[in-house]
């Protein structure tokens, strides 16, 4: 029989089709073998391959397409043994095949359905291209292999934990580190390594390895002593892993010196950061291969690992708080920081050779409420007051954070050597990690040459660069209480006897009006039904009122029943129930609102004339912004402001009032509260009105509600304020000054900025008012907008005639703004036009005016007492320094 299976095929071909299959098989066999071998050892197949024991594996071995046949052997020895399966033509045979355990890739490559350890041994595989073609024989080494149950290496010190695959450790001794894998096949072989500069540093270990039946157990250890020489290393457990039966071949331990002493350390940078904001700390911004963030917080005893890195292919980071993230520059994040978090923060890092350590002692700044010291008989962070040229002056500063210290002194240096400053007494109060300051004074004026004087009481301290604190006072003597020596004694307390009869006056009256009770009320609350009231304007037709000034202060009448507000105050006494509570904080609110629209100058340098806000309103333009289409504005006049600030179903929630200084933004928030307080606006049951200007720090709407509206004996708890609104249906909410608000661009999340988005409050009412150069930059799409634009021509004149004393002036007014055109203009704003009336009213010659010079110096002067009212108190401590020298400032 020829040995070459390309002779005379056909005849053997009809031979083999009669016989059986097994017959077939083996002649088929030893037709292929018969000829010339060629022994391949690595060419279309991989030696060794892995497969996992009871699953489904391919032993690849790609031989192309178009082979006349390709037969796979359990043995090397094919010629006495028949194929396991063959793919020959199109056509699968063989024992293997047969019974389910084999399968054919049209490639050639064999599949096993079930890997079983009697896979585990060397297949042999025969490859005939083309019937002339020699064949080729490939041994394939097949491996059998079971996966252990951890992916990685596990140290033992990291807990042995699954899924450990790094891991920190404070040490201060001699430790053995132990790295094993358990239960795989192959075993694996494992070394220690520790991680160096210039790469990895090989260390003595000891290492064995277990037969536990089919599986193994590999296991190595090494002794470290930790000593002073570092303070931070980084030793890997490496495996050798070819067959790949562990998902990462490397695991690694960070060890650091639990005897590091941070306080030691004298480079430590001061941080102080403001509450609620965002901490950063700058680790290192050298490449290094690990470091660690650790914090040590003694008032909480507290001494803690943050976080850690170790820098692989990716840098690997662990966080150990859930509180901290990692940010560029190895820097450590706290994105909230509150007072709890103070303490010393410490990154401890490593490139292998050298060390470094960043240290950090963090300190929170929290702003007091309110921001500026607080000085007795004054309301603001600038005041004047009447006082004698000796006496006491206490300034008080409340919920700061870090400590200060306050100091009283003259603003001008010049005047340093005039007022002497004594018996200096502080007191600190802590309260919740907040401190309050009260700094009380005695005072003496040496010399009497001057009337009035300003001194300042402000902070001192390492710590007070981080506030801008300071108020000034203007200090005028009253000299009918300047007295002499010998007098000084009756001077000082004559007023004692006609006080008492005064006391002892107002104490029998009382008694008497108690009997009447009843009747008393009754006849007051009648006489504020009738009561009118009066605008600050004399009638033309009243020639003993011609020409003459009216009361310099009108106020309007309480919109507040005596006797519901003396229940309440009786009521809340107790421990008030929700109802009660309710009916304290609208009283209280009324109150507030009171003393506002009743303190509204005509202008700003006239703050000594104060008037109802009734008296002062009038009517300005407003425009409705009722669609924008490729930046083309729709604007539709406003009949009423109360549509701005009435509930509409058919409208958001959120509406933004935006106008120009001195258009008049303010008065028209203090009419709607006046109207609210007055029962004029009946369908809003709370109206809440913040001025956004003095919520710096601060980021509770129920704080800014109880510090700067409520009395500050006030029984209401910030609690019971949310209670309240939350159970109210109809709330008004006005933001007056966002362009005001010193926290509008800070990237702190306050419930302001989250009542305007919409994120809280969504059912409440909203109205923003701004400037137009600053409104909001993010607020939901269908808020409404609105604009104010000034007075028309008609109101203009109206108004002209109300505030004049005269038709004739009236005409006057009227006829010297048609002449001065750039007046007539200006005159739109209402701000500037009462300034104009006001200076007319004063006794300016109008007639004599032959140019607007004396005008805008008016102006002027009001500009500069509205920007005043506006600055804060840093920039107005500038401005009093100017007005010392008014030449100075009319330059």
């Amino acid at each position: 029989m020829s040995r070459h299976p390309e002779l005379r095929v056909s005849n053997r071909t009809e031979t083999l089709n009669a016989m059986n299959g097994l017959v077939k098989h083996k002649l088929l066999a030893f037709l292929v073998t018969s000829e010339c071998l060629v022994l391949v050892t690595n060419q279309e197949c991989v030696s060794p391959q892995y497969l996992e024991l009871g699953k489904s594996g391919s032993v690849i071995c790609s031989f192309g397409e178009g082979f006349f046949g390709v037969y796979w052997y359990n043995s090397t020895d094919f010629r006495q043994d028949l194929p396991i399966i063959y793919l020959s033509r199109s056509e699968k045979g063989g024992t293997g095949y047969t019974t389910g355990e084999f399968d054919m890739f049209p490639n050639g490559s064999l599949l096993i359905h079930n890997v079983s350890l009697a896979h585990d041994r060397v297949f042999n595989v025969t490859f005939l291209q083309s019937q002339s073609d020699p064949q080729v024989r490939v041994d394939v080494r097949v491996v059998v292999i079971v996966t252990p149950t951890t992916p990685a290496p596990i140290i033992l010190s990291c807990g042995g934990m699954s899924s450990a695959q790094n891991c920190l450790l404070d040490v201060n001794e001699t430790m053995t580190l132990v790295c094993s894998v358990k239960d795989s096949r192959p075993a694996v072989d494992l070394k220690w390594t520790r991680r160096a500069g210039d790469g990895d540093a090989e260390i003595s270990f000891k290492s064995e390895t277990f037969s536990e039946g089919l599986y193994y157990t590999s296991h190595i250890a090494t002794n470290v002593t930790f000593s002073d020489s570092f303070n931070l290393a980084l030793f890997s457990c490496q495996a050798n892993n070819p067959a790949g039966v562990l998902e990462k071949d490397e695991s690694f331990i960070l060890l650091k010196n639990a005897n590091l002493n941070l306080a030691a350390f004298h480079h430590q940078t001061g941080k102080f950061v403001p509450r609620f904001s965002k901490l950063a700390l700058v680790c290192t911004e050298r490449k290094v291969h690990a470091f660690v963030w650790k914090r040590i917080i003694p008032s909480r005893h507290v001494s803690e690992n943050i976080l850690y890195a170790i820098e692989i292919d990716n840098t690997t980071v662990t966080t150990l708080n859930d509180e901290f993230l990692l940010g560029g520059t190895n820097s450590l994040i706290l994105p909230r920081i509150d007072i709890n978090d103070e303490g010393m923060y410490a990154c401890i890092s490593t490139d292998g050779t050298v060390e470094n350590v960043a240290l950090y002692s963090v300190s929170v700044i929290v702003q007091p409420v309110p921001s500026y010291p607080v000085v007795d008989g004054c309301s603001s962070d600038h005041c004047a007051v009447e006082v004698m040229r000796d006496g006491v002056l206490t300034c008080n500063i409340k919920g700061i954070r870090p400590e200060i210290q306050l100091k009283w002194s003259a603003f001008s240096e010049t005047d340093e050597d005039v007022i002497v400053f004594s018996n200096h007494i502080s007191h600190i109060r802590e309260k919740d990690h907040l401190f309050d300051i009260t700094l009380t004074v005695n005072y003496t004026v040496k010399k009497v040459s001057e009337d009035k004087m300003t001194v300042r009481c402000y902070g001192v301290g390492s710590n007070a660069v981080y506030f801008q604190l300071m108020t000034t006072v203007d200090l005028f003597f009253n000299e009918s209480t300047i007295a002499s020596k010998n007098g000084a004694t009756f001077q000082h307390w004559w007023w004692i006897v006609p006080l008492t009869f005064v006391f002892i006056a107002i104490v029998i009256a009382i008694l008497r009006l108690q009997r009447k009770g009843k009747q008393f009320a009754s006849e007051q609350s009648a006489d504020a039904d009738e009561a009118t009231v009066m605008i600050d304007v004399q009638s033309s037709e009243d020639p003993e009122l011609s020409g003459k000034q009216v009361s310099t202060t009108q106020s309007c009448e309480a919109a507040t029943d005596t006797e519901k507000i003396q229940k309440a105050i009786t009521e809340s006494s107790a421990d008030p129930n929700q109802s009660d509570k309710r009916g304290l904080l609208i009283q209280q609110l009324q109150q507030r609102y009171e003393d506002l629209y009743n303190g509204v100058p005509l202008v700003p340098y006239r703050a000594d004339e104060l008037h109802c806000v009734e008296s002062v309103y009038r009517k300005s333009a407003i425009d409705h912004l009722v669609s924008k289409e490729r930046g083309h504005e729709k604007w539709e006049k406003v009949d009423s402001y109360k549509e701005i600030f009435l509930y509409n179903a058919k409208k958001s929630t959120r509406r933004i009032l935006h106008g120009e200084p001195g258009y008049g933004k303010s008065i028209i928030c203090l009419k709607v509260a006046y109207d609210w307080c007055n029962s004029n606006l009946e369908d809003i049951e709370i109206l809440v009105l913040v001025h956004l200007k003095q919520l710096g720090g601060v980021n509770s709407i129920y704080t800014a509600i109880k510090s700067y509206i409520l009395p500050k004996d006030t029984r209401l708890s910030e609690e019971d304020i949310a209670d309240i609104l939350g159970d109210c249906k109809s709330v008004l909410v006005i933001f007056d000054g966002f362009d005001e608000y010193p926290d509008q661009d800070a990237s702190i999340v306050t419930d302001v900025k989250s009542i305007i988005s919409r994120r809280m409050f969504q059912q409440f009412t909203i109205v923003i008012t701004t400037r137009s150069s600053f409104t909001p930059t993010k607020y939901p799409p269908q808020t409404e907008i609105y604009r104010l634009t000034g007075f028309d021509e008609e109101t203009r004149k109206k108004y002209i005639c109300e505030m004049t004393n005269s038709k004739e002036t009236a005409r006057e007014v009227q006829s010297y703004l048609k002449e001065h055109l750039i007046l007539q203009d200006l005159s739109q704003v209402p701000f500037l036009l009462a300034c104009f009336v006001n200076m007319i009213q004063e006794g300016d010659d109008i007639k004599t005016a032959k140019s607007v010079t004396k005008v805008f110096e008016r102006i002027v002067s009001c500009f500069h007492s509205h920007m005043r009212n506006k600055r804060m108190f840093e920039d107005i401590a500038n401005m009093i320094h100017f007005e010392l020298n008014m030449t100075i400032l009319m330059r």
